[in-house]
């Protein structure tokens, strides 16, 4: 039996409206689209949903079975669909697997920009990667997360923009639940803030904050050059999370 997939839609519209963390709500979901997925257990968009649902209650081990589960099943998503599932991928630093899917993308950016750009921005984030951004600044000028990039490489500071995005991954992979990052401008110039959400307790999240704060300054200090102050980076506990950034 089959089934539908807007049945797993309704259930994803439903989780967008629920805080994040292990509460009542979210455990209840997740066991409707349990019941679901008996009767279809290789459906992929329910797959998607499930594991998304998991990444939000913080339980990173059964998201990340579950990403391997869908890697197996194989097969094709919607657009909508598989921009969810690459968003999930990102949010676990499930980066290979991540880049697979976005490599012919950003090596066509013509033809998939539009429908890709939030996943191929923060695939791009994550990695450093300062030259494909130094690409989009001609491509999409107006973004302001490539704009705060373009500041990097503007002043010749692109591998140290590329090291502090390899500073915070390092310290935040274990554990690791989303990923995400708001924009600002309101300083006379563009600013990023990425904010790191882990499975850990709050003290131990601000632990590694300490930790990856003390790297930073580190790597500024040993670096020569004068430090751009353009980028915080936030880490805290899933159940923290707010809506409506770059998820």
């Amino acid at each position: 039996m089959f089934v539908q997939d807007n049945m797993f839609s309704s259930l994803f519209n439903h989780l967008s409206n629920v805080n994040y963390g292990y509460n009542i709500e979210i455990v209840e979901i997740e066991k409707e689209i349990s019941r679901y997925l008996e009767i279809d257990p290789k459906n992929l968009w329910g797959n998607v949903v499930h594991m998304h649902c998991f990444i939000m209650m913080g339980n990173i081990t059964k998201s990340k079975e579950i990403a391997q589960k869908i890697w197996e099943i194989g097969g094709s998503l919607s657009i909508q669909e598989e921009k969810v599932y690459i968003n999930n991928l990102l949010n676990l630093g499930l980066l290979d697997m991540a880049k697979i899917l976005l490599s012919d993308k950003i090596n066509h950016l013509s033809v998939y920009l539009e429908s890709f750009k939030d996943e191929i921005l923060k695939y791009l984030l994550i990695i450093g990667d300062f030259g494909s951004f130094d690409r989009l600044s001609e491509i999409i000028p107006d973004s302001d997360l490539v704009a705060t990039v373009a500041v990097y490489n503007h002043l010749s500071l692109g591998k140290h923009f590329a090291a502090i995005q390899k500073i915070v991954l390092s310290t935040v992979s274990d554990g690791l639940c989303l990923y995400e990052y708001k924009t600002f401008t309101d300083r006379g110039f563009p600013e990023v803030e990425l904010m790191i959400y882990l499975n850990k307790e709050q003290e131990v999240a601000k632990d590694m904050q300490k930790s990856m704060d003390k790297k930073i300054d580190a790597f500024w200090l040993t670096s020569g050059a004068n430090r751009l102050n353009n980028l915080i980076v936030t880490i805290n506990h899933v159940s923290k999370h707010k809506m409506n950034y770059h998820s």
